[in-house]
């Protein structure tokens, strides 16, 4: 998709497809409801990097009430 000159373009991925490559996150989720209703699709922004994301399961801190 680099190549095609996709990189900061919007993929929407439905199972195992590529539905289509869109210029804006508002187009792609627009036709990713469209497309696939409400079942689980994902909108992904196209990048060379990708940018490590870290998130904590560990929510086991005392409650301030």
């Amino acid at each position: 998709m680099l190549a095609n000159g996709g990189e900061g373009k919007f993929v929407v991925v439905f199972e195992d497809r590529i539905v289509g490559i869109y210029t804006s996150y508002e187009d792609a989720l627009a036709i990713g409801y469209e497309k696939c209703g409400l079942k689980p699709f994902l909108v992904k922004k196209i990048q060379a990097v990708e940018q490590v994301q870290y998130f904590s399961r560990d929510l086991a801190f005392p409650c301030p009430t």
